[in-house]
């Protein structure tokens, strides 16, 4: 038996716009004309495609323009904007735009990069919403990564479950966008839920079809023929794309598919791992590994399997003696022959250090999170994505006070990790918009 997953993402990427290089801002009425409201990249879309983007709250009558610092590159119109929810171009160098006939509060702005239109007219996105913007906390990735790729023995349709960061307003849609020919030509599916919890449907696929997707929202609805099928970038407020990657899966039917889950479930003092097989073939059992930086593996346990069955079947496994910080887990189902393969890896923390030493806010975060330490000497508080892999390192002195900037970080989530002089380890967990 090969062990396969269909199961919901558990580390994924949503939404993190990063730095620009070349810094632009559409300044306005709205903040004195201020530079608070950058244009910030958004890369990885269909086709590899990026936009610029901001939400702001605006205000009716108020003026506008797009520009950099110095106004030395600059675009507006010189007329009313009473259309929102579609593209509009502007010129370069016009006189003060207005808002005009709002009908809501936020305004969210896309554009191409301004840069390569220096002096030119510059196409923007314009959606109007009543409440801010949610951002997509996690997508589900379909399929089991098996020979470098995720693949599904499934030909039929496929649901991707989605997970809002809080819930949204009536104005903003949720959308998987997907393509067969590696956007060519795409295919759109608005997604249904409520809450924070939402699904979408991708059609069945023939044998050998690799599917690509990625979730999107929008205040436009795909007809076939609106600009959010012409112009996707520029219609686009949030996404989720994997980490810059878009996400993917290849049908292979002749991959049996029989592990339909696998988490982690910490407890006060152990982690709990839980996981459940759909079928299963010739599966002697499982051996739960362990490791602490996601390299060097250590046998926990060996878990028997069930043989042959069609019944679905769960698991349950307690690591009663966790490390302190990150653990990392992943199973090596092994059949009768001697024939194994390895599930996802998940990861789980267990903390040993106070964590009111570290504080946190806020949570989630946007573009930027405060960091207060309270312990009595200088700490060093490294920054881990959802992998565990370390994307900074920081020292904050005795009741001293940081702020990090998480906008450039392409993860939905980090691990804050703390250690104290008696080698005592937190870990805080941090959601990003």
């Amino acid at each position: 038996m090969r062990l396969i997953l269909t199961i919901a993402g558990i580390f994924l990427s949503g939404l993190v716009p990063l730095n620009l290089f070349a810094q632009y801002y559409v300044r306005g009425d709205h903040n004195s004309w201020s530079t608070t409201d950058q244009l910030t990249l958004k890369s990885g879309l269909g086709g590899g495609t990026s936009f610029y983007g901001v939400t702001f709250h605006a205000v009716f009558d108020n003026q506008f323009k797009i520009a950099n610092s110095d106004y030395s590159h600059q675009w507006s119109s010189g007329y009313w904007i009473t259309g929102y929810n579609q593209m509009w171009t502007i010129p370069a160098n016009g006189a003060n735009a207005t808002w005009k006939g709002s009908p809501s509060y936020y305004i969210h702005v896309t554009s191409q990069n301004p840069t390569s239109y220096a002096g030119s007219s510059l196409a923007l996105g314009i959606m109007t919403l009543s409440a801010y913007p949610v951002g997509i906390s996690s997508v589900s990735q379909i399929g089991t990564f098996v020979d470098g790729i995720y693949q599904s023995s499934s030909a039929g349709n496929q649901t991707v479950n989605i997970t809002l960061s809080s819930n949204k307003s009536s104005e903003e849609n949720v959308y998987l966008r997907y393509t067969t020919n590696n956007w060519a030509s795409d295919g759109w599916v608005l997604a249904t839920g409520s809450g924070t919890s939402y699904s979408a449907e991708i059609p069945g696929q023939i044998n050998g079809t690799t599917v690509i997707y990625y979730v999107l929202t929008t205040t436009l609805a795909s007809t076939g023929s609106s600009d959010l099928d012409n112009f996707p970038d520029l219609m686009t407020i949030n996404y989720s794309n994997n980490s810059g990657s878009n996400y993917s899966y290849k049908i292979n039917t002749a991959l049996p598919v029989h592990l339909a889950s696998f988490r982690s479930l910490p407890q006060t003092h152990a982690i709990q791992l839980l996981w459940s097989t759909s079928s299963e073939i010739n599966n002697s059992h499982f051996e739960v590994e362990r490791s602490a930086n996601g390299s060097d593996w250590e046998l926990l346990a060996n878990v028997d399997g069930y043989g042959t069955t069609s019944t679905p079947r769960d698991y349950v496994f307690e690591d009663r003696t966790p490390l302190a910080g990150l653990n990392y887990y992943r199973l090596r189902q092994v059949d009768f022959d001697g024939t194994f393969t390895f599930s996802p890896v998940v990861v789980e923390s267990m903390e040993t250090l106070d964590a009111s030493a570290l504080q946190v806010w806020p949570v989630p975060a946007a573009t930027t999170v405060n960091l207060r330490w309270n312990g009595a000497v200088e700490t060093t508080v490294e920054v881990l994505d959802a992998q565990g892999r370390l994307l900074r390192t920081l020292r904050i002195a005795p009741n001293g006070q940081f702020e990090l900037p998480v906008g450039e970080f392409s993860s939905s989530l980090l691990f804050l990790r703390t250690v104290n002089a008696q080698g005592e380890v937190s870990i805080r967990k941090v959601v990003l918009m």
